[in-house]
């Protein structure tokens, strides 16, 4: 059983008509449309900290580099995570989009780098997931 707020929703419908084909053909023509893997590639980052204003000014600074550093990068955020607090740490997240997987190691590096700096926020961590 399957309870949903969008019973009409191509997936649930998909499923249930056992239609692995259509699914595969929409969500194939969503992700290349929205530039999502496997048509493209996607760095999260997760920023956490105590604070809330920790992992705003840390996403604040690490948004800054990589649009300075990389104008053609797509970069969302800092947005709070879908669960924006567990267990008193804050959780926000910026992504990170582009088709050559070697541009999203470079940003990574950035961040890295520039995390270590003297003037970066130093309130916050970062965590990296690929794809």
């Amino acid at each position: 059983m399957i309870q949903t707020y969008q019973p009409e929703n191509f997936a649930i419908v998909s499923a249930a008509k056992n239609d692995y084909r259509n699914f595969y053909r929409q969500e194939s023509a969503y992700r290349r449309l929205l530039h999502f893997p496997p048509f493209s590639h996607l760095l999260s980052v997760e920023i956490t900290s105590r604070t809330e204003e920790g992992c705003i000014s840390m996403g604040a600074f690490i948004t800054g580099r990589l649009k300075n550093a990389f104008p053609d990068l797509f970069v969302a955020g800092p947005t709070p995570s879908p669960i924006s607090k567990i267990k008193d740490i804050f959780r926000y997240e910026v992504v990170i989009k582009d088709t050559s997987y070697e541009a999203l190691i470079k940003a990574r590096k950035l961040m890295d780098e520039a995390i270590a700096e003297a003037d970066a926020p130093k309130n916050a961590d970062l965590w990296y997931d690929f794809d």
